[in-house]
């Protein structure tokens, strides 16, 4: 059983961090403890050891008895975690590994505990071959809540897909595509905040040398390619970050390198989705596998030329707590572990798999399931933990999508919660066959932060003497409850976040409960408190201002009254605890300062790497890699183009004519 006010810990500014084979870690904000977090997630295993996965292929006999087989489509279910998979003395001698490395590092603490990092907020994204499949798409793109239990997914192959993937299964191989997860954690930071400018045509001549290209001229690549192609542009300059105010703080001054990460990480979450795109199907200009050899998840640069790159630019600003992205990639790769033994073979005109999905969540204990099919299969009573995960079924009928499937789900809780009933039928023509149960959503969460004030400045976390402390309490009502209340009180401080959560009404249709919070403490030897107020359900953060000058606090929510000149107050309830970001005017390209770059010259020879045949209304054109840098030698006809046209990679030297535009000769620079 756990309480449902709890102390959670964030990473530190300054502190002690690094990479460690397969894991990250991070000094937390309290000095003997040492966050980590895995880079990646893993195929979750059952108690039985065997990998929670599974690939069945749709087989159809032609022509009747004795007719030949075809498969005509399929599924896959596959089953992730970022949860530690090791016994108590492979993680005992991990962590004597950390601790060594910790102390090369110069860490302080003698004995440093290691926590895992608190992920929350998570988000889903399914990457595939739109050739091989797709989502279901209730999993497509979904919120996952906390990290740490077996996330699930359904496919439904196509045929292509099907027979890729159980050839995969019969290889050992794994498949392209991923399930890339964005997560956040709590970072504290400095008040401070910068401008961060983008010099789209630096950037595009980045990513066409760092990214692989396809047959038609597209880049693309892995999470992992993008991420380190960011970090050098955010060293060179194409990523420029300029400080708004605060420049002569020293405490700015000695975390400068870890501020300016962290205002380049969060505006590379803010334009992801403007540069990049999932990646379609390409065929690579080099013949070889396309896969995400990289690592991660693959994406596709929407700017295909260089003229198409546009700069960006907007304003960030860090209130203490901040909440940071990290992404960890769940890769098809992972299938390289299974076997023929995970491939099922079924008849569409007699079977049908069925999937009941629980998502895990930490509050949630269990999940007992009652699952029935009205023919075609005995019923089934699964049993879930906190870490959720998925059952498979396989029902047989003559007629397998009008069987109805029912379900009924009882949802226990860890924390002294009343058991929460779910149930639901439909035939398996209107998705019976996918019971699909989210634990999140029948949970609500809030964070209460803390920060001691100056008028509109916030202060170190050192300003509160030994004697000063603040008490938070909690409490929550609702019909469904019955006559039970939740009410809890804990200690905070400004280097602690609280999470608040609570059980909230399952039926729609039902009357929504109410949550409150309220502080009482002692800030220079007076006593203080602040009245309840109600926190609103989409409230996600509420925080407890601890004044220096006037010694009182004061509560801040959506249902504070607030002066408009209390800065501060308004500033932090508008954050809700994520970076302030503000999108402004970029300046167009020819007023931003450019790398050094040498344009073609009349009569100059184009050295490098044929990466694509580009054609336009206007004619066609070779697309050349030279010295890093992006080139184009238009021809004077399309004809000419043919004997480039095809999915080799040549060195070539081409001449240009007297205006530096069309190729005037062309050498094909054999291997020797």
């Amino acid at each position: 059983m756990t309480d449902f006010l709890q102390s959670t810990f964030g990473v530190a500014t300054g502190g002690v961090k690094w990479d460690s084979g397969q894991f990250k870690l991070w000094q937390s904000t309290n000095p003997d403890v040492i966050l980590f977090c895995p880079k990646q997630a893993v195929l979750a295993k059952g108690s039985d050891g065997r990998y929670l996965a599974s690939v069945t292929t749709y087989n159809q006999q032609l022509g009747g008895v004795g007719g030949e087989e075809k498969i005509t489509g399929g599924s896959a279910t596959v089953s992730f975690t970022s949860a530690i998979d090791f016994d108590e003395q492979e993680f005992e001698r991990l962590q004597e590994q950390w601790r060594a490395e910790y102390h090369s590092k110069g860490g302080t603490s003698r004995n440093p505990k290691f926590v895992a990092l608190p992920l929350q907020k998570g988000k889903a994204r399914a990457v595939m071959l739109a050739s091989q499949g797709k989502f279901l798409e209730e999993h497509a793109e979904r919120s996952v809540g906390t990290a740490g239990g077996q996330l699930s997914y359904v496919i439904d192959l196509t045929e292509l897909g099907a027979q890729t993937w159980a050839q995969a299964l019969k290889k050992r191989k794994g498949v392209e595509g991923a399930v890339q997860m964005e997560y956040q954690y709590l970072q504290f930071l400095p008040p401070v905040g910068a401008k961060v400018t983008l010099n789209g045509r630096r950037l595009f001549r980045h990513f066409s040398t760092a990214l692989d290209v396809s047959y038609d001229g597209l880049f693309y690549g892995g999470s992992a390619q993008i991420d380190l192609a960011w970090e050098k542009m955010t060293r060179d300059g194409t990523i420029k970050i300029e400080f708004i105010g605060t420049t002569d703080d020293p405490e700015i001054d000695r975390l400068r390198n870890e501020i300016v990460t962290a205002f380049s990480e969060q505006a590379q979450k803010q334009w992801f989705d403007i540069l990049f795109q999932p990646k379609p199907d390409v065929k690579p200009a080099e013949a070889g596998d396309s896969g995400g050899w990289f690592g991660g998840a693959n994406f596709a640069l929407k700017w295909r030329r260089e003229e198409e790159a546009v700069n960006l630019a907007l304003e960030l600003s860090f209130q203490g707590w901040t909440h940071m992205s990290l992404s960890m990639d769940m890769p098809f790769t992972e299938l390289q572990k299974l076997d023929g033994s995970y491939l099922n073979e079924v008849y569409t005109q007699r079977q049908i798999e069925a999937n009941v999905i629980v998502d895990p969540d930490p509050q949630l204990q269990t999940a007992a399931i009652s699952w029935s099919a009205s023919e075609g299969k005995a019923p089934e009573a699964p049993i879930f933990s906190e870490t959720g995960g998925v059952k498979t079924y396989v029902i047989t009928s003559n007629n397998p999508e009008e069987v109805m499937v029912r379900y009924r789900a009882r949802i226990g809780f860890q924390a002294p919660w009343p058991v929460i009933d779910l149930q639901g039928a439909a035939k398996v023509k209107d998705g019976g066959n996918q019971v699909y149960i989210r634990t999140s959503p029948l949970v609500g969460r809030h964070e209460i932060y803390m920060f001691v004030r100056d008028g509109d400045r916030i202060l170190s976390p050192l300003e509160l003497s030994l004697d000063d402390y603040i008490i938070a309490n909690v409490s929550y009502e609702g019909a469904h409850l019955g006559r039970r209340s939740i009410k809890q009180s804990a200690m905070i401080t400004p280097m602690d976040i609280l999470e608040f959560s609570y059980p909230i009404n399952p039926d729609p249709n039902g009357a929504v409960g109410v949550a409150k919070f309220s502080a009482i403490g002692v800030l220079g030897g007076k006593l203080v408190r602040a009245s309840s107020q109600v926190i609103n359900l989409n409230e996600a953060a509420v925080f407890i201002l601890a004044d220096k000058t006037t010694k009182q606090i004061q509560l801040v929510s959506e249902n504070s009254i607030l002066p408009e000149s209390d800065s501060l107050a308004q500033s932090l309830l508008a954050s809700k605890g994520q970076a302030l970001v503000r999108t402004i005017e970029a300046a167009p390209s020819t007023t931003i300062e450019e790398e050094p770059s040498t344009p073609s010259q009349p009569g100059s020879v184009i050295d490098g790497t044929l990466v694509a045949v580009e054609y336009s209304q206007l004619g066609a054109s070779l697309v050349i890699q030279e010295n890093g840098s992006f080139k184009r030698a238009k021809l004077r006809h399309v004809n000419e183009a043919d004997p480039f046209d095809d999915e080799g990679r040549k060195h070539l030297k081409v001449k240009l004519d007297e205006r530096g535009e069309y190729a005037e000769s062309i050498l094909v620079v054999l291997d020797s």
